[in-house]
């Protein structure tokens, strides 16, 4: 992982701390959201908000239905910034 995208994951670990703190620590990236985090649908539409607003970036509704993981989430933003 280079800098940027371990600052990226840890920006993002930061707004998924103000959703589900007791998670956001310990997550693994590759960690489905919905699966293996149960994270509810409402708090993947919170996290993604957060996240959107934090970078400046906007995930069409079509991008973030495919946002699985933490990892993947971030190389998204990495991509779109």
């Amino acid at each position: 992982m280079t800098t940027l995208d371990t600052d990226v994951m840890d920006r993002i670990r930061t707004e998924l701390a103000a959703i589900r703190p007791d998670i956001a620590a310990t997550a693994p990236p590759d960690a489905t959201l919905k699966h293996d985090l149960e994270i509810d649908s409402l708090d993947v539409l919170e996290l993604v908000a957060r996240v959107e607003a934090a970078f400046g970036v906007v995930v069409p509704d079509e991008d973030w239905q495919h946002v699985a993981t933490l990892a993947s989430l971030a190389a998204y933003v990495s991509a779109h910034s």
